[in-house]
């Protein structure tokens, strides 16, 4: 299944068990679980730029915001845990 952003349910699907677990050990700093949520808000906020190549566009997020988790821990608005909450394991 490819990753691809999804304007009708805000949401980016496709993306499975392995590209988590590679992308855990590529970016150990990072919460994953935010970032997609952060990144499937701007997103919807920004259709026009929108990506064709969805993982590449995640990869890309990531590698922005690595350095971000490193610094003091932000207390997140309770709609990211809402969306977190579909990328437990």
């Amino acid at each position: 299944m490819t990753v691809k952003y999804n304007a009708e349910t805000m949401t980016i699907d496709g993306i499975t068990d392995k590209d988590m677990e590679k992308w855990r050990s590529t970016f150990p700093g990072v919460d994953l679980k935010r970032e997609i949520a952060v990144a499937e808000t701007w997103l919807d906020a920004n259709p026009r730029k929108r990506p064709k190549n969805c993982k590449r566009f995640l990869v890309n997020w990531f590698n922005r915001h690595r350095g971000e988790h490193q610094e003091v821990e932000r207390e997140r608005p309770d709609y990211m845990d809402e969306a977190a909450k579909r990328w437990e394991s």
